[in-house]
């Protein structure tokens, strides 16, 4: 259900004129200010953007004065990103190549190292994602950030499907999805050290619904995602995701 509705609510975008590009509401509605990773860019930072899809992240990091190389396997998605990113001016400060996340031996790099590696919604998709992390680590420069972003695999709602032998992982792509223990644990043994946690959404079954109304009013998607903050607030332990901010452990 949570796939259909996004898929729906991406046609919906386009559909409604909001878009000429098929992108989840949420990069239409919120301002790049209010994405947890913006902060942590610098003017000039040079960004690697893993898996980066239609290029949502990666230009909102250019926007911010990063020079961001994204890559992805989908090659429609891709397109999309170098047309948006000519469109709006920001060919310049960005770059898209086409090699799937799993091959992480073929990952592209920037010469001089990285200063940041934006991993959003991506490492749960991965078979090896002990390589996929070390690969990581030996990109970045001295001081490098990983920003990470990936689904709670512990909140209320999920532990009732559990207990209903029902479906529970917020999409059937996923390998895995991670209660905040072990997440931590894994990036300690990949050689991290977490120094920041960025508040996200909580997780409700309300969001495929959300999801379809924000293809209709992005007014309305900006609503409920202030109130699933809010009520992140108050049950952190209930959040969608985990939003870490990393760095090689010395």
């Amino acid at each position: 259900l949570n796939r259909k509705a996004k898929r729906l609510a991406v046609r919906l975008v386009v559909w409604t004129g909001k878009s000429r590009e098929p992108l989840h509401p949420k990069h239409l509605a919120l301002r790049d200010e209010d994405y947890w990773y913006v902060r942590w860019l610098k003017p000039l930072d040079k960004v690697l953007d893993v898996g980066c899809g239609s290029g949502a992240h990666a230009l909102r990091m250019a926007r911010a004065g990063a020079d961001v190389l994204g890559f992805d396997r989908d090659e429609a998605a891709l397109g999309a990103a170098q047309r948006e990113a000519s469109r709006v001016g920001l060919a310049n400060r960005s770059a898209f190549v086409n090699i799937s996340a799993e091959h992480w031996t073929k990952w592209p790099t920037a010469q001089g190292g990285i200063d940041i590696v934006l991993c959003h919604d991506v490492l749960e998709h991965l078979d090896d994602r002990d390589g996929a992390l070390k690969k990581v680590r030996a990109v970045l420069k001295p001081g490098g950030l990983l920003l990470l972003a990936v689904p709670n695999a512990d909140t209320r709602w999920k532990r009732r499907l559990r207990r209903m032998g029902l479906p529970w992982m917020s999409d059937p792509d996923h390998r895995i999805e991670y209660s905040h223990a072990q997440l931590w644990n894994v990036l300690k043994v990949a050689g991290f050290r977490v120094v920041d946690e960025e508040l996200a959404p909580v997780d409700t079954p309300l969001t495929s619904l959300f999801d379809v109304l924000g293809g209709l009013s992005l007014r309305l998607y900006r609503w409920s995602i202030r109130w699933r903050l809010q009520q992140a607030e108050r049950r952190p332990q209930d959040q969608a995701a985990w939003y870490f901010v990393c760095e090689a452990a010395k």
